[in-house]
């Protein structure tokens, strides 16, 4: 039986809509989220950093059991946040701009919401989202970030 050992994926978002495969990314940003599953799981944490031996005392400590973390590659590797079963029904769920359109239809949008797929439909001091990025992340304010936002609507991206 393999062994099996899950790794924090909190950008599976760009994966999922660029069709890549699941893979491990030793990254910051996948690492300010990462000890999160040292308290959701009892299972093997896959992961590259380094924590010092108190901080991982600490943790378990507080868990009040003992943490299992690996960086070996033996493992088969298992996202925690997008394990795929169905692609396309997850893209919907993901979809920023199907949740938008489904808001709309239940009058739940403040009233100056809208989409912008045109840069003559761009308003001086608004804030546009990229209905791709993770959440929190690709907001732009116009004029500030004319650059992105004139690129994401280049590359047909509704904002």
């Amino acid at each position: 039986m393999e062994k099996i050992a899950y790794y924090f994926d909190a950008d599976f978002e760009v994966d999922l809509f660029s069709n890549n495969k699941p893979h491990y990314k030793n990254n910051r940003f996948n690492h300010l989220f990462e000890h999160l599953l040292f308290f959701i799981i009892s299972e093997t944490v896959f992961t590259k950093k380094n924590y010092s031996k108190e901080y991982l005392a600490w943790v378990e400590q507080k868990k009040g059991s003992r943490l299992n973390l690996s960086s070996n590659n033996s493992y088969q590797l298992i996202p925690f946040m997008g394990e795929r079963f169905d692609v396309e029904l997850q893209k919907k769920w993901q979809n920023k701009l199907e949740l938008y359109r489904y808001l709309e239809a239940l009058n739940l949008l403040p009233p100056d919401s809208r989409f912008i797929e045109k840069a003559v439909d761009l308003k001086i001091g608004q804030l546009y989202k990229d209905p791709t990025s993770f959440s929190g992340l690709g907001h732009m304010l116009y004029p500030k970030d004319s650059r992105k936002i004139l690129e994401a609507l280049k590359n047909s991206l509704a904002l």
